[in-house]
């Protein structure tokens, strides 16, 4: 290349470099976002177990294990100091969320099982060997491993037959 393409690719990088600096200069500021201290203790004469942030970040769903070794589900506003039970959860484990914020899946008694909050219904969606946790997709699905030994499975969030998607390798 010739010294002219030289001067101008020079020129252009410049130019480019005072643009992006004139830009970040005239930007607002980044928003400051507000900073959230909270206490969350665990249900009197109570333990905690597996937590749960819900996906809009406003609840917190909570098993409480008593002295007794009974667990249920729990659900705290974070706007609240004021945890509550959830009926019919009694030995819940293992709580994830619906992505709409409305409904949380569990486990309990070899059962994957979801409470909706808007009327406290729970509902059986699929029986489980041993689950191991789940996540629930936008799709009103449920992929969940069923025991330690399976691969992963489908199911829907209204019940149903669980159907593997994946196997495990077993090399």
């Amino acid at each position: 290349p010739s010294r002219r393409w030289w001067a101008a690719a020079g020129v252009a990088v410049g130019l480019v470099g005072i643009a992006a600096f004139a830009w970040r200069a005239n930007a607002p500021p980044p928003l400051a976002l507000p900073v959230l201290r909270t206490s969350i203790l665990p249900p009197p004469g109570a333990s905690f177990g597996q937590l749960a942030l819900s996906p809009d970040g406003r609840w917190l769903a909570f098993i409480a294990t008593t002295r007794d070794q009974r667990t249920e589900l729990w659900l705290r506003p974070l706007n609240s100091d004021e945890a509550k039970p959830l009926d019919g959860t009694l030995g819940a484990s293992l709580p994830f969320w619906s992505p709409d914020s409305r409904s949380i899946a569990f486990y309990s008694g070899f059962k994957l099982k979801r409470v909706d909050l808007d009327n406290g219904q729970v509902l059986s969606i699929c029986t489980v060997g041993n689950g191991r946790g789940g996540a629930w997709n936008q799709h009103g699905q449920i992929v969940i491993s069923t025991n330690f030994r399976s691969g992963l499975s489908i199911v829907p969030a209204t019940g149903g037959t669980p159907k593997f998607v994946t196997t495990r390798d077993e090399t």
